[in-house]
């Protein structure tokens, strides 16, 4: 009998993976999870780089969630168009914020908190382009961590509540060419590279005990064709990139030693979840525009290539789940929804796909607690570790 179900699972994943079939069926949630819910968050990229008919159907689909359940909105990245892609290109041009200032309108009606993080089009107007529309937001909207990381500096912390805690890191200002950019890092406290990556570590030390979710544009692993493992990295936004697969070895070996590390990130256009080793990585690219997808090798992924956001939902039992919503089936019901991070000393991970019948479920164990002070002290500050990426 577990041959017979086993069977079945493998091409309805295949299926759902690269978005040709999608899984029909009801949510089964246990009620007690839904009465001690701690936090939502809502995230999205991409949005403003496609089309505006697709953004305001997404938009459409957030806006009724955010009615049932309110919380956290998080853009991530590339929420204008390309300066490039602009009639008037010229120096002198303003990073366009109307559309930003009209979502994130509609958003705080419905008593959201709304952040929004620079991609690579946010950059392509330069620092101070990026520090415009930052100025533009606060002024707008009367809020100081409306554009985050603030002021062109690469890493801001946000203290969701006593469990929950959301670090946003500009992963562009780690990889682009600095001498491009005059005055950077004027007024930050990180001053190089080197210092960016032992203070996210430091923050993901100071976040144990709690949930803590990593907002960026670039993610580090992807089922996309920017993720695509025989590239040769000549294009700076694939993921074989020199500059891009460091930025991914060096944030992935410090993921390793954690195991409250939750990782939501955009850059491709589509919805994605793997595993790699203890840590959950999402992507929620696909706001405005899509591009395919590939499928996994591991039952546990999930990849979607349709128009949608993702909801991550902690629990007030310590559990987190993300949900995936998309356009296909009108943003009504999760198109996939799957335990993320287990309540704490729970060792089980339960995944649903929303079949009319079919329930997958598998076992992992986390690997211990590395101790952050001992590595430095044995390897120094920029030690590598085992790296964990594919």
């Amino acid at each position: 009998m577990l041959r017979k179900v086993k069977f079945l699972l493998i091409p309805l994943f295949v299926l759902i993976a690269v978005g040709e079939v999608l899984g029909q069926g009801n949510q089964i949630m246990d009620p007690s999870l839904e009465a001690g819910i701690r936090h939502d968050f809502y995230f999205l990229g991409n949005s403003g780089i496609g089309d505006p008919r697709q953004l305001d159907e997404v938009m459409g689909g957030l806006y009724n969630k955010a009615e049932q359940s309110p919380g956290t909105v998080v853009f991530l990245g590339n929420s204008v168009p390309f300066k490039s892609k602009l009639k008037n290109r010229s120096a002198k041009v303003n990073i366009p914020t109307a559309n930003i200032l009209k979502q994130a309108k509609g958003l705080f009606q419905k008593d959201f908190n709304v952040h929004y993080l620079p991609g690579v089009s946010e950059w392509s107007f330069g620092l101070k382009g990026l520090r415009h529309l930052q100025h533009e937001l606060e002024q707008e909207l009367s809020k100081k961590d409306i554009f985050l990381p603030r002021n062109g500096c690469p890493i801001e912390k946000r203290k969701v509540n006593k469990k929950v805690h959301l670090l946003l890191i500009d992963s562009n200002w780690a990889m682009m060419n600095w001498d491009t950019m005059p005055g950077i890092n004027a007024g930050c406290d990180i001053q190089s590279r080197e210092d960016f990556y032992i203070e996210i570590e430091d923050e993901i030390v100071k976040s144990q005990g709690k949930t803590l979710i990593i907002g960026m544009h670039h993610p580090l692993v992807s089922l996309g064709p920017l993720g695509n493992p025989r590239g040769f990295g000549l294009n700076p936004s694939s993921l074989n990139d020199p500059d891009y697969r460091y930025f991914r070895e060096r944030v992935g070996t410090i993921a390793q030693q954690w195991p409250n590390v939750i990782f939501v990130a955009a850059h491709e256009q589509s919805l994605q979840l793997q595993f790699v080793n203890q840590s959950p990585m999402l992507v929620s690219g696909s706001a405005s525009q899509i591009t395919k997808v590939r499928k996994s090798k591991k039952d546990e992924d999930f990849a979607l290539a349709a128009p949608g956001f993702i909801r991550i939902s902690v629990y007030g039992n310590g559990s987190v789940w993300a949900e995936f919503f998309a356009k296909d089936n009108g943003f009504t019901k999760p198109i996939f929804k799957q335990e993320i991070q287990p309540a704490p000393k729970k060792r089980a991970m339960i995944s649903q796909i929303f079949s009319d019948s079919l329930v997958r479920a598998s076992i992992y164990s986390h690997k211990p607690l590395s101790n952050n002070t001992i590595n430095r002290a044995l390897f120094g500050a920029n030690y590598m570790g085992i790296i964990l990426l594919r």
